[in-house]
C-alpha cells in the first residue's frame, strides 16, 4: 500500500493552504485568499420572488443564503430564526439560483394557475451565466410541482398520507 505524502500547512491572515512542499502550500494560502477577496468585491446581494427576501452573501470561500421575509413574516421584524438558511454555494450565482427555487417552492400552492410561467417567473432576470443552471433548477421544480399535484389528487381520491405519497411517488 502506498503511503500517502504528509502534506505541509501554511498560514496567510488566517488562512491555511496545504500542499507536498511549503512553497505549494503557500500558493495553496494564497489562491485561498484570492477566492476570499473576489467574493468580498461581489458583497451581499438580494433576491426576490413575490413576497419572499432571501439575502445571499459571500461566508469565505463559499456563499450562503438566507430568507429575510416571507408573507407572514416582514423583514421588519429583524430575525431569520425558522426561516431557511443554506451554505456552501460555490458562487454567488449558484446561490442565487437556489434562493430562487426555495424562494418558488414556499410560494407556490395550488391556486396556481399557470405552472409553466410561475416557474419562468421564478428564475426571471438571472443573468446568462447560471442559464444551463437555471434551466435545470427550474426542471427540477416544474418536477416537484407536478408532484405536489399528484399527491394532492390522490389525498382528494380518499387515500391515506401515506397511500398518496406512494401514489405520487410512483407516477
Amino acid at each position: 500500500m502506498k503511503r500517502k505524502k504528509k502534506l505541509r500547512a501554511v498560514t496567510i491572515a488566517g488562512v491555511t493552504g496545504r500542499g507536498e512542499t511549503k512553497t505549494t502550500a503557500h500558493e495553496n494560502a494564497v489562491q485561498h485568499l484570492s477566492r476570499i477577496v473576489e467574493n468580498v468585491k461581489i458583497g451581499p446581494r438580494i433576491e426576490v420572488f413575490r413576497d419572499y427576501v432571501t439575502l445571499v452573501w459571500p461566508s469565505g470561500e463559499v456563499w450562503s443564503t438566507a430568507m429575510i421575509q416571507t408573507p407572514d413574516r416582514p423583514v421588519k421584524s429583524g430575525s431569520t430564526i425558522g426561516l431557511p438558511t443554506t451554505t456552501g454555494y460555490s458562487s454567488h450565482l449558484e446561490a442565487a439560483v437556489a434562493a430562487r427555487n426555495a424562494m418558488a417552492q414556499m410560494a407556490w400552492n395550488h391556486g396556481v394557475d399557470d405552472d409553466d410561467a410561475f416557474v419562468e417567473e421564478a428564475f426571471s432576470g438571472l443573468p446568462p451565466a447560471v442559464h444551463h443552471e437555471s434551466r435545470l433548477k427550474a426542471e427540477q421544480l416544474r418536477s416537484w410541482i407536478s408532484w405536489q399535484r399528484r399527491y394532492k389528487a390522490a389525498l382528494d381520491a380518499g387515500l391515506s398520507a401515506e397511500e398518496a405519497y406512494d401514489r405520487a411517488s410512483l407516477s
